[in-house]
């Protein structure tokens, strides 16, 4: 028997805190919980002194890309439970069940099953090349195959990626649906129409953009930036008289929003400065070294340029920070507006793309900066996280007889300055305290079967280089190759030397190849190299140079 004894406990579900509590553990669920006067410490049971410091549920980050480095950073920062959106589902399933058999530490894995995306939508974040290669759908049959798929490997729940008509959506929720699991997406329609079509949760809250901006404004937006058309992030455009509307429609219909504020706090929130610190200060531990080099450049630089990198035509760069900054604000108004209506609001991180752990507490301070109660923000990390877990989450989120004892102390009151979730001293999973640090020789025995991109640079696919012959001992010759997921830092490599590389469109390069390397004739390899973060070469294709 474990007690846990004298802290201030915050069960979750928004009840008055209780101070001088006591948590009996038996096994891995809470067999007792109350004042201390009102729950008897049992003889020989060991215990954990409290006294002065907060316990709340585990954590829940609700929107993760799950990747096999990251055990440990969830953990040390209470996060005691993830839901993974998007990854080779056989993988993320086996990852899942060898945390439940204790083989790998971890977090508790729920798995939101990803239909990927509708096939020939142009914005594509899956790699060209990448095997095993993501399942794209073209047709109702095939969304339904699909959902059947992933039900049988026992997801939690359905996730739609971009580019479904309503028609669709409203075939994957159906399907969905009847198999018992609920629906979350990151739809690139009206929030209206996504809600329409069944879904139960807008993942970033996706859709509001497109349900707030008129029609031809949208199309322009789509026309200047293709990258807009998956993360709108044009949130300075949207009809503030229309949020009182929107939230109204979207509460009626028990709709679930993942904010995921602090996707687009790096560039947009007050805090961007000590976010960084903070980042820094966890990735200075040397005992990280397992973590991928790329990673550590894209969390303590990149993600925060990267919104201010996608600048539409004549668009300068201080403007671009404004319009970010003011778009921000408007969102954050909506999202309080649904909340203070009603709405469910869920915590996700989008987690590859920010730093595991560290980056769920910036997004509760996000939401509390917003105007969400400090209250408000930890349900949306506990029970109201949990609640959308399905069946295998009923357990979780809350601090109650019977429940799994999935908990964390923390040193402060996080319901005075919502901060204090940061100052984890102690976390329980399943009745098992977690010895909390990072061993530098930590390898996760399940390594994923490729190399998992986020939203930094990715690896490029080439379609055609002209010209494709051309004759020994020609002078400088100037060529043009086009493609896909081109960087502005790409560069041509021609039989295996860099050329001079000019960034025409993330889809076109040009490029000079001195004479010297047309002096002899030979088929020779071209490829497109996109630097770190992530990044790396494409297949190649080939310039034949013929015999003068």
């Amino acid at each position: 028997m474990l007690c846990i004894k004298g802290g201030t406990v915050i069960d979750g579900r928004g009840g008055s805190p209780i101070p001088g509590a006591t948590i009996l553990i038996d096994g891995e669920r809470i067999k007792e919980i109350g004042p201390g006067a009102a729950v008897p410490v049992p003889q020989g049971a060991t215990v954990v002194e409290a006294s002065g410091k907060y316990i709340l549920p585990g954590l829940i980050d609700s929107h993760v890309h799950y990747r096999d480095y990251m055990p440990e950073l969830f953990l040390n920062h209470g996060v005691t439970s993830v839901k993974d959106t998007g990854n080779v589902p056989e993988w993320i399933v086996a990852q899942r069940d060898g945390i439940r058999k204790g083989k790998i530490p971890g977090p508790r894995v729920f798995i939101a099953g990803r239909t990927g995306a509708i096939k020939g939508f142009e914005v594509d974040i899956e790699p060209p090349g990448a095997f095993p290669p993501a399942t794209k759908i073209s047709s109702k049959a095939d969304a339904v195959e699909l959902v059947k798929y992933l039900a049988a490997r026992k997801v939690d729940q359905i996730k739609v990626g971009y580019g479904f008509s309503p028609e669709l959506l409203s075939v994957i929720s159906t399907e969905s649906h009847s198999a018992g699991l609920q629906v979350t997406s990151h739809v690139t329609i009206s929030a209206r129409d996504a809600v329409a079509s069944g879904i139960d949760c807008l993942e970033h809250g996706t859709g509001v953009v497109q349900a707030l901006v008129d029609e031809p404004i949208m199309a322009k937006v789509y026309q200047t930036s293709v990258i807009e058309k998956r993360t709108t992030c044009a949130f300075h455009l949207m009809r503030t008289a229309g949020f009182a509307d929107l939230a109204a429609y979207l509460v009626d219909r028990g709709t679930r929003i993942v904010p995921d504020f602090i996707l687009w706090a790096v560039a947009g929130s007050k805090r961007r400065s000590q976010y960084d610190l903070e980042t820094l200060g966890v990735l200075r531990n040397q005992e990280l070294s397992y973590i991928p080099p790329g990673r550590y450049f894209w969390w303590l630089k990149q993600n925060q340029h990267f919104w201010l990198d996608r600048r539409s035509l004549g668009e300068t760069s201080d403007l671009r920070l404004k319009t970010l900054q003011d778009g921000y604000r408007r969102y954050q108004d909506f999202i309080a507006m649904f909340a203070e209506r009603g709405g469910r609001i869920i915590t996700g991180t989008d987690t590859g793309f920010m730093l595991p752990g560290l980056s769920l507490h910036h997004e509760l301070q996000e939401m509390v900066d917003a105007g969400i109660s400090p209250m408000q923000a930890l349900m949306s990390a506990t029970s109201i996280g949990a609640d959308f877990l399905g069946a295998n989450g009923k357990d979780l989120g809350v601090l109650e007889k019977g429940k799994l004892a999935d908990l964390v102390i923390v040193e402060g009151d996080p319901l005075k300055d919502i901060s204090n979730t940061k100052n984890v001293v102690g976390v329980f999973q399943g009745g098992v305290k977690i010895e909390t640090g990072y061993n530098p020789c930590f390898t996760n025995p399940l390594p994923s079967p490729r190399k998992m991109e986020t939203h930094a640079n990715r690896i490029p696919s080439i379609i055609d280089v002209e010209p494709f012959l051309v004759i020994e001992g020609e002078k400088d010759l100037e060529i043009r190759v086009t493609g896909s997921l081109f960087s502005r830092y790409a560069v041509l490599k021609f039989a295996g030397g860099r050329i001079p590389t000019k960034f025409i469109t993330p889809s076109e390069l040009k490029a000079t190849i001195p004479a010297p390397y047309l002096s002899r004739a030979g088929t020779f390899p071209i490829v497109v190299e996109n630097p770190p973060p992530d990044g790396g070469e494409s297949h190649p294709a080939f310039i034949v140079v013929a015999f003068a």
